[in-house]
């Protein structure tokens, strides 16, 4: 079993050497790297990732999800080549760690000097703005959008990164919270609710928007003495402050639509750009434009196994397929014809095309076999069980012994009424629970290859070839004994069948709510009342004591994720 390593030792990977640490987040750790043979400095992006020689548990899966999920998306737009968003060199995995290998870029978003004038702000936006909208062109929302995770380019050019809470929705489907910065949540981030990804991130566009022109929050009125709590009641009510005016094609109107409750009322990145604001009469240098991403749509007949599992982590990640399923309606839709657009032609196209670039890569000699590689996320979780982080390795715990004990579980869960029968005959005991009064047959033992059914009054009868002085038995009463014998048996099995077709369930309705109700269903034969309860609003799970007798939505606005990306109660 391989030792683990904190991040923060880490040497070396590969022929680079790793150097001071240049960040940390939720789950990444970037450090610089420097390329002993070339001297080439880059960022290195160290994620977590499974280590097969090690136990697996539950928490160590979710992380690797979380870093396969921001591999996949950084390679897919570095594939359509989106300016404006990281690009990734390439990945390379040792041991406990998955490491990504990112140009450097000398700043962040955080060290600009604002508020910005007009003449920097705006060229600087609409760069912004243009390359969400080629993310979200794609299905991606980046869920999590702060000065923190923008890089500045040398020409002083903005750049998103960190895709670690990132969503995919290529059908442009609600999703669910992945997580984000208070002060930059959208009210239905904060309410819980399922929302779309591209009016969220417009949201937190409103607010960028804000800080960087007026260095200010409007959802934060005194910095460094608001709570959390305080602040989402801001973002869910809408109640903003800032100074800048209301009147039509001023800065102000402009924040304020972007900072709009409703999400339908929120105006679009491709409305936002065409606002006066952001397009003055006589720009220093030329404004950034949109531009239409061109899509693959041919026919993939003949997919490779590694792109295929690349895809369907982004249709389970979308939802739009689970590890139980087969690949055969992924390769069906990669196969469509030209005319019939489909995502998943679009996505394999993208990772075929993205090419890594590794200074040490060198072709196979002669004769030399290509090193094997790890068994990707998607196929774990076709095979993988863990626990509750109480990983377990007996044998009977192996997934071969579980579909062994389950096909043995379905094979007597679904016994027919002739099998019943046969096997209360060559059993001694009665599993249908009747009568003491009734005396079970017996089986001789004397033979164990073919039991004979005898009656409790009638002479054991031995095997013919192995003792020739049988004792013989009438036909009259091996007809009686049958006979009473089928009589029992049909009365046991039809009392049986009967109590497992028809459960009893008694239910106490004398509360009666329109709420939700739940009721619980009792093994036949032990009818109890069941005392009903109002089913819960999940969201308002874990709350504690003092916010029992809170309004569902105030206390489902008090759930929240915090800066640390864990689920809290306030």
């Amino acid at each position: 079993m391989a030792e683990y390593t904190p991040r923060s030792v880490l040497k070396h990977v590969a022929g680079w050497t790793l150097g001071p640490t240049l960040g940390k987040g939720g789950f990444g750790h970037v450090r610089q790297a420097t390329h002993r043979a070339t001297g080439r400095k880059v960022a290195v992006k160290i994620l977590p990732a499974l280590d097969f020689e090690q136990v697996i548990t539950r928490d160590i899966l979710l992380d690797a999800i979380e870093a396969q999920k921001e591999v996949i998306l950084l390679k897919v737009m570095g594939a359509f080549g989106i300016k404006g968003v990281v690009g990734l060199d390439m990945v390379k995995q040792e041991g406990d760690w998955k490491y990504l290998f990112l140009p450097m870029i000398p700043k962040v978003a955080t060290q600009l000097a604002c508020p910005l004038p007009a003449s920097t702000f705006v060229p600087l936006f609409r760069s912004f703005l243009v390359a969400l909208h080629a993310m979200h062109c794609l299905g991606i929302n980046h869920e999590d959008l702060k000065p923190g995770n923008i890089l500045m380019s040398a020409t002083d050019e903005p750049i998103i990164a960190d895709f670690g809470f990132s969503s995919f929705s290529p059908l442009g489907r609600k999703v669910s919270g992945g997580g984000g910065t208070t002060e930059y949540l959208s009210p239905e981030k904060v309410n819980g609710d399922l929302y779309r990804g591209p009016p969220s991130d417009v949201h937190a566009c409103g607010v960028l928007f804000a800080k960087w022109y007026t260095n200010s929050n409007p959802f934060v009125w005194y910095k460094g003495k608001d709570e959390e709590k305080t602040i989402e009641d801001r973002i869910y009510a809408g109640d903003t402050r800032y100074v800048l005016p209301n009147e039509p094609g001023s800065a102000g109107e402009l924040m304020r639509a972007m900072l709009a409750r409703e999400p339908k009322k929120r105006w679009t990145i491709p409305e936002i750009l065409r606002h006066p604001f952001l397009n003055p009469a006589s720009p220093l240098a030329p404004l950034a434009q949109i531009v239409p991403i061109t899509f693959s749509e041919e026919p993939i007949s003949h997919p490779t196994m590694d792109l295929v599992e690349e895809v369907a982590f982004l249709g389970w990640i979308a939802e739009e397929w689970y590890p139980c399923q087969t690949y055969t309606r992924i390769t069906r839709h990669l196969n469509a014809p030209t005319s019939e657009p489909r995502w998943e032609k679009r996505m394999y196209h993208a990772l075929q095309s993205w090419k890594p670039k590794d200074p040490d890569a060198v072709g196979l000699r002669a004769g030399e076999v290509p090193q094997a590689k790890p068994k990707s996320i998607t196929r774990l979780l076709k095979e993988l069980s863990v626990t509750e982080n109480k990983p377990s390795t007996a044998e009977e715990d192996s997934p071969s012994s579980r579909t062994t004990k389950t096909k043995a579980q379905q094979a007597t869960k679904h016994v027919s009424v002739k099998a019943i029968k046969e096997r209360d005959i060559n059993q001694n005991t009665n599993p249908f629970d009747v009568d003491d009064s009734v005396k079970p047959p017996r089986v001789s033992a004397a033979s164990t290859d073919s039991a004979t059914t005898v009656s409790p009054d009638t002479p054991t009868v031995a095997n013919k070839e192995n003792d020739k002085e049988n004792v013989p038995v009438t036909n009259a009463v091996k007809k009686k004994e049958n006979k009473a014998l089928g009589t029992n048996l049909t009365e046991k099995i039809a009392e049986k069948v009967k109590a497992i077709v028809t459960p009893i369930i008694v239910i106490d309705d004398s509360d009666e709510e329109e709420e939700d109700k739940q009721a619980t269903v009792e093994p036949p034969r032990r009818p109890k009342t069941i005392k009903i309860e109002p089913r819960r609003s999940p969201r308002l799970a874990g709350l504690p004591p003092e916010m029992e007798g809170l309004a569902e939505r105030n206390a489902a606005r008090r759930v929240r994720r915090t800066k640390a990306d864990a689920l809290e109660v306030l």
